[in-house]
């Protein structure tokens, strides 16, 4: 079922009836506005051929922090693997949106090199808590004995490892204070 829903969404992204040069060229067409561009993204992700990342890689020159976020979660949720190395790059971006949207991205698309990177950026002191509870999340979503083994060092090599409730007086969500 998961899987025909994804393909559903998918559809809609890669089924333009436009080439990927067609594709390519909107996307790069300045006079059309940016909210109609950025969907395109997906579909050059998932073709990943140097021309399409070139392009990628141009728009986002240019693009404000709240479109590149989107896009990069768009780009990430392909799955593909061949673009990991293009994500990675978002992960030093100066908004707080860009990087935890390349975290999602590569959670996504999982892999040995993610988890060991993101083991890092949870212990580098003076990170935002929300980018190291976004890393701790990522790392929990790979789901492999690794990402697991790095989250928990992560936290019993943290100074400040408080978990605690968002309210004691009710019951809710619990915040992680960091990782």
């Amino acid at each position: 079922m998961e899987q025909y829903i994804r393909r559903k969404i998918e559809s809609r992204y890669i089924n333009t009836g436009l080439s990927l040069e067609e594709t390519i060229a909107r996307f790069l067409d300045e006079r059309i506005d940016i909210e109609q561009r950025k969907s395109y993204a997906y579909r050059l992700a998932h073709a990943a051929t140097p021309e399409a990342m070139a392009a990628l890689f141009k728009v986002f020159q240019a693009a404000g922090p709240e479109h590149k976020a989107f896009m990069i979660q768009l780009i990430g949720s392909t799955g593909n693997p061949e673009v990991k190395d293009w994500l990675w790059q978002w992960l030093t971006d100066a908004d707080e949106r860009v990087v935890m949207a390349a975290i999602r991205g590569l959670s996504t698309i999982g892999g040995r090199m993610s988890w060991r990177r993101w083991g890092l950026s949870c212990r580098i002191p003076g990170k935002p808590d929300r980018i190291r509870i976004e890393a701790a999340l990522g790392l929990g979503n790979l789901g492999t004995p690794e990402a697991a083994d790095v989250l928990s060092k992560a936290f019993m090599k943290s100074k400040e490892t408080e978990l605690r409730h968002s309210d004691p007086e009710r019951p809710g969500p619990f915040s992680i204070r960091t990782c």
